[in-house]
């Protein structure tokens, strides 16, 4: 949920609910095993940031 939002924020206001999605490669041998939040390319494909 949010909780504060900046002077330059417009889209969000506090109370707005929130989901936090990642991405998973789909292939190595967790995500085949259902264990898509322990995948082995996880850090490559949800880094945020350069």
């Amino acid at each position: 949920m949010v909780e504060q939002v900046g002077t330059g924020v417009s889209d969000f206001k506090p109370g707005d609910q929130v989901v936090i999605g990642f991405t998973s490669c789909g292939g190595c041998k967790y995500c085949r095993k259902g264990l898509t939040g322990a995948c082995e390319r996880f850090p490559e494909l949800n880094r945020a940031g350069p």
